[in-house]
């Protein structure tokens, strides 16, 4: 049985991609593509974890710190991935196995040729194994980067997010990253693709992947539904997460995710009138021309093309996309309604700390005439009068309390 790698890399649409396959699962297994499930659903990250060497937030998720954890964390795994594939290989031509993941976590060809030699143990030292590479234009990437750091609490600006990538970091040098795979599996099984709507079938990544591994399959057979996570976020979204991040952690003070917070990210990022501005870095061409020769060596190895087609990406953006913010009325309006929504959770977000700073003698007294409720004493003058003195603070134009202070201080 042939097995198909989809590898990623990250924000190229994998969550879309990863949840629509596993949607249509039962429709791809009828064309004898199968999609297993003890590797992880609706990606393969158990499978990538156990490969890997380094202990990273898939881990400490489950608070595997050692070895000892890490065994028996993964004790009878492969055994029954390998007794799925052994009742699939009979009815099924190929699997697929999919994760960004298996891209940015196994960083050494050790790690890979881990990956390989349990895949052919599985399937037979004779079986074919494809990869499936979907790269981004760095520039775009780090943007994509940049919503999800707001989405996860970051207040920086884009212009401090990223501003210089390193040429040596395979997270963005893909020509790096492929080398390490093209040794283990051969650049001959690699086949690359480019995210980038104007380059994908049908400007759609799902599309784009079926008309790689099910040619002769038609996307209008399948389930059309679509992941709306890990969309783009707009510029005026962006400032109003920055202003969220301020003042709504993403943690609570004893721990556990802040649901308030998340209730006013859902409020911005589902809001199609906020959508608003584009969100460009300012040195996006020095990204690009940056990576230019080993995008140029990318293309020419996997592609057998000289030119950089990342740039070809997108047009320019137009002089309305540059423009800063204009709002017509509706949006004027979404932008009101989410401020006061967001500003009333704040409020309620903020009930375990004092609402009103006051001064201790100034509690001591109010604390005193609450006392003399219970011993029996009464409440003096004096007492009262300092009573309706702080009511004026917070009601100065109050008739009933000028009046009393009028005739009894």
């Amino acid at each position: 049985m042939k097995c198909l790698l989809h590898i990623g890399t990250e924000k190229t649409g994998t969550t879309v991609l990863q949840e629509w396959l596993y949607a249509n699962r039962e429709a791809l297994s009828e064309r004898g593509l199968y999609l297993p499930i003890a590797s992880g659903v609706p990606n393969s990250r158990k499978f990538c974890a156990f490969c890997q060497d380094a202990y990273d937030d898939y881990f400490r998720a489950r608070s595997i710190d050692d070895e000892q954890a890490r065994r028996a964390y993964f004790d009878g795994f492969i055994q029954e991935l390998a007794d799925e594939l052994e009742l699939a290989r009979a009815s099924h031509d190929a699997v697929l196995l999919t994760s960004e993941h298996f891209s940015s976590r196994l960083k050494s060809q050790e790690e890979i040729a881990c990956l390989k030699d349990v895949l052919q143990t599985m399937l037979g030292p004779a079986s074919a194994i494809d990869i499936v590479c979907y790269v981004r234009e760095q520039a775009s990437l780090i943007n994509s980067l940049y919503s999800t750091a707001l989405l996860n609490g970051s207040t920086a600006s884009i212009r401090d997010f990223y501003t210089d990538p390193s040429i040596h970091d395979p997270y963005f040098n893909y020509e790096l990253m492929l080398q390490n795979w093209s040794a283990v599996f051969g650049s001959e099984n690699v086949k690359l693709r480019l995210y980038d709507r104007a380059k994908l079938t049908g400007g759609d990544v799902r599309q784009d992947f079926l008309a790689v591994v099910l040619p002769n399959a038609k996307f209008s057979d399948f389930n059309p539904e679509k992941s709306t996570s890990n969309t783009a976020i707009s510029q005026l979204q962006t400032l109003l997460l920055r202003l969220i991040n301020q003042f709504g952690p993403l943690f609570e003070k004893e721990g556990g995710f802040n649901g308030n917070r998340s209730e006013m990210v859902d409020l911005v990022t589902g809001n199609k009138l906020l959508e608003v501005g584009v969100v460009r870095q300012d040195g996006r061409e020095n990204i690009r021309l940056k990576f230019q020769v080993p995008n140029v060596n990318l293309f020419r190895r996997y592609l057998g093309v000289e030119d950089n087609l990342f740039f070809e990406e997108s047009a320019p953006p137009s002089k309305e996309e540059c423009n800063d913010l204009v709002l017509d009325y509706g949006q004027q309006e979404a932008l009101l309604q989410t401020l006061e929504a967001l500003f009333r959770d704040l409020k309620s977000n903020t009930s375990h700390e004092p609402s009103i700073r006051l001064e201790p003698n100034v509690i001591d007294f109010f604390r005193d005439v609450a006392l003399k409720y219970e011993s029996g004493e009464p409440v003096s003058k004096h007492d009262a009068v300092r009573l309706m003195e702080f009511a004026q603070k917070g009601r100065p134009e109050g008739h009933v309390i000028q009046r009393f202070l009028k005739d009894h201080r």
